[in-house]
């Protein structure tokens, strides 16, 4: 395909988006069996076919990118599924909750909550929003105001520290 410019490219993208949204759909479907959440993802990857285009006219075979695209956004939607936010009113306060039921991991939790307060309220939120609830660095970066490189630098940073202490805490005295 040509890369199109003017107003035939939204009908070469709609024209495009008939011959695939089948294909996509079953992706979808496949992953995530909620229907209004299978609508959510498929408007996403509309979405990013729109901005997208002039690449996706480049590749051999588009359904590689689609496929790509699908099982990124079938992950985060599983993901958003999964926790609830609540946020307070300080930005760096943010409550998670999930829904897990088992003792060990309430035991497992609280071991970590204490690992989590060692760091700094901030670094600490990082962690368990990244590590422990899924929230991609992407959007933690737009949320912390700060790029992704420095984002992940820290969360790293982070991270080690607290494979030390946890090494400090399961060493006998």
């Amino acid at each position: 395909m040509a890369c199109i410019q003017g107003s035939t490219r939204n009908e070469d993208i709609l024209t495009f988006w008939n011959h695939y949204w089948g294909k996509i759909y079953k992706l979808c479907a496949l992953k995530i069996k909620d229907p209004s959440s299978i609508q959510d993802v498929m408007q996403e990857v509309y979405i990013r076919l729109h901005s997208h285009y002039e690449d996706l006219c480049c590749y051999d075979n588009p359904m590689l990118w689609f496929r790509a695209v699908v099982s990124n956004l079938c992950v985060d939607e599983y993901r958003r599924r999964n926790r609830t936010q609540t946020v307070s009113e300080s930005f760096y306060h943010y409550t998670v909750k999930r829904n897990n039921s088992l003792a060990s991991e309430a035991d497992s939790s609280r071991i970590l909550d204490g690992l989590l307060h060692k760091l700094s309220p901030q670094m600490g939120t990082l962690v368990e929003l990244h590590y422990l609830h899924g929230f991609p660095i992407t959007e933690l970066s737009e949320m912390f105001g700060t790029n992704r490189a420095c984002l992940s630098k820290r969360l790293g940073s982070s991270l080690k520290y607290l494979r030390i202490k946890a090494c400090e805490r399961e060493k006998p005295s």
